[in-house]
């Protein structure tokens, strides 16, 4: 009997960590899943900007057979759909407590906007940079107003915790 309760443990077990697997891949397919709706997106705001200008040129405009895919619209951490998807990490969170967290990450390194949005978003061309660029730079901006960080120069900041750690250990 005592061997049963074993075997039912460890089978049990098992199945717990093949939900958490599959879990785990469900999250990762829809954030794939997200990107390629924003791709589709893009690409078709493009194709109509393009037929506006075949038509304005006499020209029959470009159609396509449209099959409407779900919405990214209203998901936390992409409150525009032309923006670049964050990484997986940071969903849902908002751009001080991301900067927060990879500031401390690093605490005796110095951090600009350029180095903190590589981190932060899939960027896929220098249009997606641009879009994201001044957010980044405005909130590194305010968070070292707000004192969440400090500015050690022109556009770099580091994290508080370098300052605490050097203080605590020359006392």
């Amino acid at each position: 009997m005592a061997n049963d309760n074993g075997n039912n443990e460890q089978f049990v077990s098992e199945v717990l960590n093949r939900a958490k697997q599959k879990a785990k891949d469900i999250t990762n397919l829809l954030h794939q899943q997200k990107g390629i709706v924003m791709e589709i997106e893009r690409a078709n705001t493009y194709l109509e900007q393009l037929n506006t200008f075949l038509k304005a040129e006499g020209q029959v405009p470009v159609s396509i057979s449209e099959i409407r895919p779900a919405t990214t619209k209203g998901t936390p951490g992409n409150r525009s759909k032309q923006k670049p998807l964050r990484k997986i990490d940071w969903e849902g969170m908002s751009l001080m407590a991301i900067i927060q967290d990879i500031l401390d990450s690093t605490p005796n390194e110095s951090h600009n906007a350029e180095r903190t949005l590589t981190k932060i978003f899939e960027i896929k061309s220098p249009a997606d940079r641009l879009m994201v660029l001044h957010d980044v730079r405005s909130t590194l901006q305010t968070g070292s107003r707000q004192g969440r960080w400090n500015r050690v120069g022109r556009g770099l900041y580091r994290s508080k915790k370098s300052v605490q750690q050097r203080m605590s250990v020359s006392t």
